[in-house]
């Protein structure tokens, strides 16, 4: 495909979003909404250089509300007075903007020049358009600026490894607007971490394990800077990684929530399902394969059921009906017979893409992924769909680098129905948020709408 389908692809995004901005702000006139009053409340706050102010509802680091302060500026710069009434506006306006930038990013994302530049469409729309990340992208929430974050230090890591001072930079972005996002930068270190352990294992060379430790460090130095320093503030903040109120964001060992990302997946990404269909009459004419098929069967679901041992249903849940996620535990996850049927399709689903993928359990990146999953969703007792979409967004992109390993799975990953699923699923919530609001008897009448 050619440069000016590259630019007609980015124009249709730059439009989508134009749109879709326009009805959020001025059609409906959606003012600040849910967490939106805080996080614009400590915006105002920088752009009126008062930097000692917290507003104590906020959790994360302050990374969002400074760029969107500066932004802000820019604005005043032209002499466009801010207030109360259009500052929503503008800070929406600089979260578009910076999910046009992660798109353009994901357009660099090849490992060799002769990449088949549909393959790099796809990886554009699949990642822009997952739903959740798309529809954060016009409200004023950390989700868009942690996603683009993200996408920029793992193509620096990825693709550009001699820019030490950016990926420097990149790291501090990524941790600065989330600390969750610390576990997410170390994953790269962590996958040749795991190599130097398997060469040791192999070769029980000591020397070269020392030299090889040593080569490694100076490889993820900037890594290494980022991680002491967010120990420091660990150590400072009275040993926990949250701003602000800290009671609702108490740490537990909640392995159910692995449990909540696969069943999110084959919602996601449907053309998982449409595999299964396919690989069943495969597994019934091979029986060393579905032999194989039945002892990965049994390991993934003993884990799948043991995960649902600990399980928690956090009070934000049930109490706050204005979040699909209400939904889905009240209709569905809490209801024990749905559940154990989904706990087995998923162990299903993901034996036959293990099984026809069996290179995934060796992976140093795709085992560093699923241990930053580990470490990233099981301390929280909350469940939010939001905290998947990184997880998501970083598995395509390590499967993208090594497609030639994972045919199968690209293929199925890369699918056209779960860009075309994302596209549905976006258009349905949109327009449900933007368009079916309601009387919220449990929030006094006040009026609400529904949203991740």
């Amino acid at each position: 495909m050619s440069d000016k389908s590259h630019y007609t692809l980015l124009f249709s995004f730059v439009l989508v979003s134009s749109i879709l901005f326009n009805l959020f702000n001025n059609i409906e006139k959606i003012n600040k909404y849910m967490d939106e009053e805080f996080h614009l409340d400590q915006t105002l706050s920088y752009y009126n250089n008062n930097f000692k102010y917290w507003n104590n509802k906020l959790t994360t680091f302050p990374g969002t509300f400074i760029l969107s302060s500066y932004f802000l500026k820019l604005f005043y710069l032209f002499q466009i007075p801010i207030n109360q009434n259009n500052s929503i506006k503008i800070v929406r306006i600089f979260t578009i903007v910076v999910s046009i930038l992660s798109f353009i990013i994901l357009g660099f994302f090849r490992k060799k020049v002769n990449t088949e530049q549909s393959m790099i469409y796809k990886l554009q729309l699949l990642i822009c358009f997952l739903p959740i990340n798309f529809f954060y992208n016009f409200l004023f929430y950390t989700e868009t600026f942690s996603i683009f974050s993200l996408i920029l230090f793992f193509y620096l890591n990825l693709y550009q490894t001699k820019y030490f001072i950016f990926r420097l930079l990149s790291g501090a972005l990524c941790v600065l607007i989330r600390q969750n996002n610390i576990i997410w930068i170390n994953l790269l270190a962590l996958s040749d971490a795991i190599s130097l352990i398997r060469n040791l294992y192999y070769n029980r060379n000591i020397k070269e394990f020392v030299e090889n430790v040593i080569l490694t460090i100076a490889k993820h130095i900037e890594i290494l800077i980022i991680d002491i320093l967010f120990i420091c503030f660990v150590v400072y903040n009275d040993f926990s990684i949250v701003l602000g109120d800290k009671s609702h964001h108490n740490m537990c060992f909640h392995l159910a929530q692995i449990n909540h990302l696969l069943i999110f997946s084959v919602i996601f990404f449907p053309a998982y399902n449409l595999k299964v269909l396919r690989n069943l009459n495969k597994l019934i004419n091979n029986g060393r394969k579905a032999v194989r098929f039945m002892l990965i069967f049994f390991v993934i679901i003993s884990f799948v059921l043991f995960f649902n041992r600990f399980s928690y249903t956090h009070d934000f849940i049930l109490s706050d009906n204005r979040h699909y996620i209400f939904y889905y535990f009240k209709k569905i996850y809490l209801k024990d017979n749905i559940r154990y049927a989904l706990l087995i399709y998923i162990s299903f689903t993901y034996s036959i893409i293990i099984n026809d993928n069996l290179k995934l359990i060796k992976d140093n990146k795709i085992i560093s992924w699923f241990i930053c999953c580990l470490l990233c969703l099981i301390p929280s007792k909350l469940v939010e769909v939001r905290y998947f979409v990184p997880c998501y967004v970083i598995f395509i992109i390590l499967v993208n680098y090594n497609k030639e390993t994972y045919e199968d799975l690209y293929q199925s990953l890369f699918h056209w129905i779960n860009i075309l699923t994302h596209v549905i699923i976006n258009g349905i919530t949109i327009y449900i948020f933007l368009f079916k609001p309601f009387e919220n008897k449990y929030m006094e009448n006040e009026v609400s709408r529904f949203m991740y």
